[in-house]
């Protein structure tokens, strides 16, 4: 909507379809979530001995103001809580599985590595997902060649020469997406109005990033990570779920978000299941994987690709 001018926003809400599947997907989510609150509400009231549940749903529901209290709110208020880490979780996933599709070679490597793990610790433990260490470099990896926000344009660069060679250098590839709450002025003399949508160069998926210097950043190595943090001093670092200057995908500093290490512990399990049990390739006569599709800066997989799966012998 941010083609059009903010005067039609209200008309071209009521006329887009993604408005409507909206409203039905939040209708079939209170659906299943209703019931539960109004049963935990009955037990609370009724049962002396009855426990709360340690859950996202349950917080809510004991922080909920007067506004808030109504079932069918917070079952809404529950989805756009949740809604930033199922997709980029699902996302991240689909993004690992088409780069493993196209480059088949890591998959023995990344098999042996999680039987390997998997056996020393009998199944999963809190600490399993660290010692996946080939499979973390390959997820960053993919990340960092799958930006989740790639943009062609900047506003703030046509405007500011300052900007335009880093636009320029660094293929427009975006992050930490943030919108002005009051003026600022910039410590160069740029100005940022209240209102305005800001983002910040993610350099980690560029050729000329410092951190990539003298390698050939512009080609996938899934094992980049790993091998940088094969020196003791970086051990700690380069994980998929690290942050620094050079790689603002999770954000930075006391902005990060807070969810990237669940994320990154979920994918692992779920990729980590999928290697173990499954053999996936493209549609017949495909091997390259599918192009994501980019609405302005927001990139998301083409919904019309297909990849054929079967259970390993």
């Amino acid at each position: 909507m941010r083609n059009f001018p903010t005067f039609l926003h209200p008309l071209l809400g009521i006329l887009l379809p993604s408005r409507r599947n909206v409203q039905r997907g939040l209708k079939k989510v209170q659906a299943h979530l209703v019931p539960v609150i109004q049963e935990r509400r009955r037990l609370e009231q009724e049962d002396p001995l009855y426990v709360k549940p340690n859950d996202v749903l349950q917080w809510m529901m004991d922080l909920a103001n007067e506004e808030e209290w109504q079932a069918e709110n917070l079952a809404t208020r529950y989805v756009f809580s949740v809604i930033g880490s199922l997709y980029t979780v699902s996302a991240g996933i689909v993004d690992c599985l088409y780069d493993l599709i196209e480059r088949p070679e890591y998959l023995a490597m990344l098999r042996e590595e999680a039987e390997k793990v998997l056996q020393e610790d009998r199944g999963w433990k809190k600490g399993t997902p660290t010692k996946l260490e080939k499979l973390d470099s390959f997820m960053k990896e993919s990340q960092r060649v799958n930006a989740p926000s790639p943009s062609k344009y900047s506003s703030i660069s046509r405007h500011h020469p300052s900007l335009r060679t880093w636009t320029k250098l660094f293929s427009n590839t975006v992050s930490f997406k943030r919108i002005v709450k009051q003026p600022i002025e910039l410590s160069d003399g740029l100005r940022l109005p209240k209102g305005a949508y800001i983002c910040v160069v993610n350099t980690s998926q560029v050729e000329l990033d410092e951190d990539f210097e003298n390698t050939d950043s512009a080609n996938f190595d899934g094992l980049r990570y790993y091998k940088k943090r094969l020196d003791p001093a970086f051990k700690n670092r380069y994980q998929y779920s690290s942050t620094d200057k050079s790689h603002v995908t999770f954000g930075h500093g006391r902005y990060a978000c807070p969810g990237r290490f669940v994320a990154s512990v979920e994918m692992k399990m779920i990729l980590v299941h999928i290697l173990l049990h499954y053999d996936l390739k493209f549609t017949a006569g495909k091997t390259e994987r599918p192009h994501n599709l980019q609405v302005l800066e927001l990139g998301f997989q083409n919904p019309s690709a297909r990849v054929l799966i079967k259970g390993r012998g």
